[in-house]
């Protein structure tokens, strides 16, 4: 019997003509170049990105500045004296003595009252012994010394910085310097003394 099926129904099922097969590669062709288009615009940020650059960059600012940490400015109560020394202050444990108090870094130790330390906070035995000051640069000490765990860079150095008003009496810097000089760290696991040794008196760098 004759097959008398002619028109569409015939052409898909004896498969597409060279001609149909043609625009079927160009439709394909399109759609893969604009599939590819989209894929190379940018249509968002990536924070993350722009995140992980930035911490980069960080790094090697911190790396290449070289900075210290020491600010003082003078006010009515600690007013340093001037030099026109050149060295650059080192990162230190600071005692302040000023006009009406002594401190170890932030902590308030003993008082200073007509350019004297009252009897209150000295040992009664050695008047030269701040017995507080004593106590407080120990515990720097002890503080010190445990974070040299964390590594070479953290080495204890005994460095001590003292920033007194420059009229502070001579026999105050004393006793500060002596009550400093015989604080010790904690010395369990240590196996020995441990002291601040190297002082320093800080001054403000006159511009001539």
């Amino acid at each position: 019997m004759p097959d008398e099926r002619v028109g569409p129904a015939r052409i898909e099922e004896e498969g597409p003509t060279f001609i149909q097969a043609l625009q079927m590669l160009r439709r394909r062709r399109r759609r893969v170049g604009k599939a590819k288009r989209e894929a190379e615009e940018v249509n968002y940020l990536n924070i993350v990105a722009m995140m992980d650059m930035m911490t980069i960059i960080l790094v090697f600012l911190l790396k290449s500045v070289s900075f210290s940490t020491i600010s003082i400015s003078n006010t009515d109560q600690l007013a340093l004296p001037y030099s026109t020394t050149q060295i650059n202050p080192l990162e230190t444990v600071k005692i302040f003595v000023t006009k009406s108090e002594i401190v170890v870094e932030d902590k308030r130790v003993a008082e200073v009252q007509n350019g004297s330390v009252p009897d209150k906070f000295l040992d009664a035995r050695n008047k030269y012994l701040i017995t507080n000051l004593e106590a407080a640069v120990g515990r720097e000490v002890t503080r010190q010394v445990r974070l040299e765990k964390f590594g070479d860079k953290f080495k204890f150095q005994g460095n001590l910085t003292i920033l007194a008003d420059k009229d502070t009496p001579y026999h105050v810097i004393i006793q500060v310097l002596y009550s400093a000089g015989q604080a010790t760290g904690d010395q369990t696991g240590i196996g020995r003394p441990i002291s601040f040794e190297k002082f320093r008196l800080m001054v403000m760098r006159s511009a001539t």
